[in-house]
């Protein structure tokens, strides 16, 4: 696929989003001609009790629901004295949020200062199997 540089800019930060949250998960995503496509999935499990980020790959390989240990004790495992402060979990508009916005900002400092985001987006949570896979299929086949 061929992208432009807004594409482009677009791209990047859609994977910058993994990097900075490690407990989102990228199920796909396309850029069209003038709006996006995306499936992220919000994983708590993928932070441990001090809010390291854990192996992706080892928790969630193919976006199916996967029986896995629940931490029940993470509070108990807290050394108050460390000082240690849990990752906070953003939700989906603040995660998409942060996306909109440095997107916006880094192609404002690509000289176009005309670009805008909508300003809202389409949120739908994905209930099973056979619908995660019909969205999965369309946003692949865009």
């Amino acid at each position: 696929m061929c992208v432009n540089r807004i594409g482009s800019i677009v791209y990047r930060q859609w994977e910058w989003l993994f990097v900075q949250y490690p407990y989102i998960i990228n199920h796909g995503f396309i850029v069209m001609p003038n709006h996006v496509h995306g499936i992220i999935g919000i994983d708590k499990i993928l932070l441990d009790f001090k809010g390291n980020s854990t192996s992706k790959e080892y928790l969630f390989s193919n976006g199916r629901d996967r029986s896995r240990p629940v931490p029940t004790d993470v509070i108990n495992k807290i050394d108050v004295g460390l000082n240690i402060k849990p990752t906070k979990i953003l939700s989906l508009s603040n995660i998409i949020g942060a996306f909109k916005t440095t997107s916006s900002k880094m192609i404002h400092q690509q000289n176009f200062p005309q670009f805008n985001w909508q300003r809202s987006f389409h949120d739908h949570i994905i209930k099973n199997e056979k619908e995660y896979d019909q969205i999965y299929k369309y946003v692949r086949m865009n």
